[in-house]
């Protein structure tokens, strides 16, 4: 059950990010049988309370979109490309600054070294292991039997393709060769 003083309309083809606190869903852009409203297509879901609301933003009302693809990179919501603006007139990337929960800000300044609020500590972090310990390193031992386990498979898929070349005598007689004649064949193709 959600609740709250806005509720979004039933849309389709809308964008749905996680808010940098984790405790925020966003929503943006979608439509209806028509484009949504500009002041009506941006909403936060709390998933603690499932409370829907319309945040406070400045910077400009950007047109709603749809079919859009939207991530978030650093402190803010990306939103690309999509239907429903005129691209003659409006840039293929919005950029709307979610770092402050109580107002977003539509800009279209990236500054990629701000970096985000610290997120909520049951978030897992993204960042790689730089201990040495949990680096893998390729040992002598696993380059030897790398290296002997190729020539292993090599040798064994040479003595299967050449056993299979191998003519035996029963084969001989069900084709009614006889062993000088292979011979002789033979030594021709030597020579």
């Amino acid at each position: 059950k959600t609740s709250g003083p806005s509720i979004p309309s039933k849309r389709y083809g809308l964008s749905v990010v996680l808010g940098l606190d984790g405790k925020q869903v966003i929503i943006f852009g979608g439509k209806e049988n028509t484009i949504i409203d500009p002041k009506k297509s941006l909403y936060n879901l709390n998933i603690n309370t499932f409370e829907w609301s319309i945040p406070n933003v400045s910077g400009g009302i950007s047109k709603s979109r749809y079919y859009h693809k939207a991530h978030v990179i650093g402190k803010y919501m990306v939103i690309s490309f999509g239907m429903g603006y005129n691209k003659s007139i409006e840039s293929d990337i919005l950029l709307l600054d979610i770092n402050n929960n109580n107002e977003y800000k539509w800009t279209s300044i990236f500054d990629p070294s701000t970096p985000p609020s610290p997120s909520s500590p049951f978030l897992p972090s993204l960042r790689p292991s730089t201990n040495p310990k949990t680096l893998s390193r390729i040992t002598p031992a696993a380059m030897s039997g790398a290296i002997i386990g190729t020539l292993f498979g090599v040798i064994l898929l040479s003595f299967i393709t050449n056993n299979n070349k191998i003519v035996t005598r029963s084969q001989l007689r069900q084709n009614n060769y006889k062993s000088h004649d292979l011979f002789n064949m033979g030594r021709h193709l030597w020579n």
